[in-house]
């Protein structure tokens, strides 16, 4: 199952609102000189997990299956040592992430959960951000400036009991159908 939200056009704004220049800074006194040239925009983070469907705008997904929620590849503007790729997922009390900043551990990244790691009937907050980084030294000793570009993808993740536990539930309303429906009959007797 795949999930892709479309980037807002919101990077012309950024554009034409910063412009490619420099920008200087005043800090207590001291200032800083920033350059702004191209963008440092990623692809759209997208979402695939190994199981579950989408009902009503919610990735509903069985709580007693092993989930794997992974990300796309982080192409676009990926440099190693200065991307970060992270995906979190919150709610119920709970927050979990997985994330890298180096090239070492890839362009990619997942999260696993266990059955039963998500609470069954909770909504959780799935969140998938592909940020890159720009850091270059300043006038000012011992300080660095650095600029960053996140793009995050949000989607809601809810956990479903699973199919025996909705016929067990059944099974019990049934049951007490019949043997209230038994009792009456014998009070008629």
């Amino acid at each position: 199952m795949v999930l892709r939200i479309l980037r807002p056009r919101r990077s012309s704004n950024l554009d034409a609102t910063y412009a490619d220049t420099n920008y200087k800074f005043n800090f207590n006194g001291f200032s800083a000189t920033v350059a702004v040239s191209n963008n440092l925009y990623s692809n759209v983070p997208v979402a695939s997990m190994n199981t579950g469907s989408w009902s009503s705008g919610t990735f509903m997904f069985n709580a007693s299956d092993a989930l794997t929620i992974s990300s796309n590849t982080f192409s676009t503007n990926y440099l190693d040592n200065l991307s970060r790729i992270e995906i979190r997922v919150n709610g119920n009390g709970h927050s979990f992430s997985q994330s890298a900043n180096n090239g070492n551990s890839g362009n990619s990244q997942s999260l696993n959960f266990n059955a039963f790691d998500l609470t069954s009937g909770q909504t959780y907050q799935v969140e998938i951000g592909f940020t890159r980084f720009d850091g270059t030294a300043t006038m000012i000793t011992g300080t660095n400036t650095i600029g960053s570009f996140t793009t995050i993808t949000t989607l809601d993740l809810q956990a479903v009991p699973e199919p025996s536990s909705w016929a067990t539930i059944a099974g019990v309303l049934a049951l007490g159908c019949v043997g209230g429906s038994r009792r009456r009959s014998r009070v008629r007797a």
